[in-house]
């Protein structure tokens, strides 16, 4: 079932309910479609893997193998082929509530290396409440020998950071990385520049095939960079001021391992001193303006 399939269900669990009618309502829709975890509040589809998909080549994008699950032990098998890499594509996809006030979620999370993608299906583990993510994925994603590379990578690991309390090394093309990548048209526009290749956004990002083309390409430009410019310098990395700022600070998990009151501290001081900066301009302009008149 697609989100839009869900949607009246949806409502109807969600509706107030008494803890009774909550329960018979649980048991109805487990009997009809027995394959969904329910809550009175929040539902999630939760498929089981279908096992890695190949995918053919395309447009100057070659043959990837796909696992698209949300099942732990899928994951945890997968990642272990990558328990010695240290360099990663990522690429995290959204709700969208378009026109209302529901906040704005993680629901899959991509990850690229070489030929191999893995599309992380995070909507099982959502809930009114931010909350930690099972064990494999988030020591993987939280491991100091790794980082992980993306165009406008920044909302995403502020949303990982709380959602789920992870805090990853990663490096947003579009905030600091190598001086020779040409930015420009977005991530097609920059991958198009530098394989000499005409890459095409595909056209539903919400299906397998657009999420996993879109996934490569973020780690196709880290590893040709990687491969002729070097590793990234530390200053690059994305900090947890940078994160506390990009982050949606109404989503944070209870009781979180990562402390955020330095990282606040210092974005409030930044904000003020921008703040001041603008106004002292603003002084220098007028005074300026008045000196020409006299």
């Amino acid at each position: 079932l697609e989100p839009e399939g869900r949607l009246p269900l949806a409502i109807l669990v969600s509706a107030p309910a008494s803890g009774l009618l909550a329960m018979l309502l649980r048991l109805l829709v487990a009997c009809a479609l027995p394959g969904m975890a329910l809550g009175v509040r929040a539902m999630a589809w939760a498929p089981r893997g279908a096992g890695v998909q190949r995918l053919a080549a395309s447009g100057g994008v070659p043959e990837l193998e796909v696992l698209r699950t949300s099942d732990i032990g899928e994951v945890a098998a997968f990642l272990e082929s990558w328990s010695e890499a240290r360099d990663f594509g990522l690429y995290a996809r959204f709700t969208n509530h378009a026109g209302t006030f529901a906040p704005k979620r993680v629901t899959m999370l991509a990850i690229c290396r070489f030929r191999k993608v893995l599309l992380l299906d995070l909507r099982p583990f959502l809930s009114d409440e931010p909350r930690h993510l099972p064990r494999p994925i988030a020591a993987f994603l939280e491991d100091e020998r790794r980082v992980f590379y993306g165009m406008g990578l920044t909302e995403s690991a502020a949303h990982l950071a709380f959602e789920f309390d992870l805090v990853i090394r990663c490096v947003d093309y579009k905030a600091r990385a190598w001086k020779e990548m040409q930015l420009g048209g977005g991530l097609y526009g920059v991958a198009t520049r530098h394989f000499d290749t005409t890459f095409q956004r595909p056209p539903r990002l919400t299906e397998v095939g657009g999420q996993a083309t879109h996934t490569w390409l973020q780690w196709a430009l880290a590893e040709y960079f990687l491969t002729f410019y070097g590793r990234p310098r530390e200053d690059w990395l994305i900090t947890k001021v940078e994160l506390f700022g990009a982050g949606p600070m109404y989503l944070r998990v209870e009781e979180p391992k990562n402390d955020w009151s330095e990282a606040m501290l210092e974005w409030m001081q930044r904000q003020k001193d921008r703040l001041q900066g603008d106004s002292d301009d603003e002084t220098a302009s007028a005074s300026s303006v008045d000196a020409s008149r006299t």
